[in-house]
């Protein structure tokens, strides 16, 4: 395994992305989003040592109409004495600390610190938006996701398999306020010698506009244990947003694990633009 494997793996990613795009339906309002973030994350994720993770990553989505499909393609390097599986590595503004939570619990420790770094599992999804009849009334948005293992289990950076997941996401304007509320579920693969749990997981947030160009967002974040016997994850965000009429934004998240199962602390900046 090494850089020849991850070029293929990342190949094949843009193939499957590619064909998708292609079947996607074509509209006089379809536009383009590109986020490009990078995220940092340090802690011991209930072992004796610590770990400290960080991602790379792009986001490609294409709208049309009510529809969306996006691709999201990690890089990762994580460093420790302790190797841990993510099953999940997607990180966003109020969605917490996917690399911790996403681990499957089994663990080694090696007597010295090693770094580990490869293309990460790419996840694709499709999203059907229900925007509301009239103002101040409800959005609705349902996503269909699903991560593909491109990871290198060799390395420690994926477990193999594939997962599956649906959301709910809804939000309502309310003045400056813009609460939020997601519920998911997650159908996991199971890798040898595992047997992972299918979870529930949900979102709390609100999104306050300090102006007219910048908005503050709290989130908390719940998912359901991914093995019997290890803790559920819990964290709460603190995201701070710069919108500018060209269709770029910045994000700046601060991230801070509740349970054995998140990261101690994390941060995320993240760079979008809208063709």
């Amino acid at each position: 395994m090494g850089d020849s494997d991850d070029m293929k793996r990342l190949l094949t990613s843009i193939r499957i992305m590619t064909l998708a795009l292609l079947v996607m339906p074509s509209a006089l309002s379809a536009n383009w989003l590109i986020k490009g973030g990078y995220s940092y994350e340090q802690g011991d994720y209930g072992s004796d040592e610590d770990l400290e993770v960080s991602i790379l990553s792009l986001d490609l989505g294409y709208f049309a109409d009510v529809w969306g499909f996006s691709v999201y393609l990690p890089y990762i390097s994580v460093t420790g004495a302790v190797t841990f599986v993510p099953t999940s590595t997607n990180q966003g503004p109020g969605r917490g600390s996917g690399f911790g939570s996403g681990s499957t619990g089994s663990s080694t420790t090696s007597s010295e610190s090693v770094t580990r770094s490869g293309l990460g599992d790419v996840s694709l999804s499709i999203s059907r938006a229900f925007f509301p009849a009239r103002q101040g009334g409800f959005f609705h948005e349902i996503t269909a996701s699903i991560k593909l293992p491109t990871a290198s289990e060799s390395d420690n950076l994926g477990n193999g398999e594939t997962d599956y997941s649906l959301e709910l996401f809804s939000s309502v304007d309310h003045g400056n306020w813009t609460p939020s509320f997601s519920l998911g579920y997650q159908i996991n693969g199971d890798p040898a010698g595992s047997d992972l749990n299918d979870i529930w997981f949900y979102t709390l947030g609100t999104r306050y506009a300090i102006s007219r160009n910048t908005g503050l967002n709290v989130a908390y974040d719940f998912s359901q244990a991914l093995a019997d016997g290890l803790a559920d994850s819990e964290s709460v965000s603190l995201v701070l947003d710069w919108q500018w009429p060209e269709g770029t934004t910045l994000g700046v998240e601060l991230n801070s694990g509740l349970s054995d199962a998140n990261a101690d602390t994390s941060m995320m900046i993240s760079l979008s633009k809208r063709y």
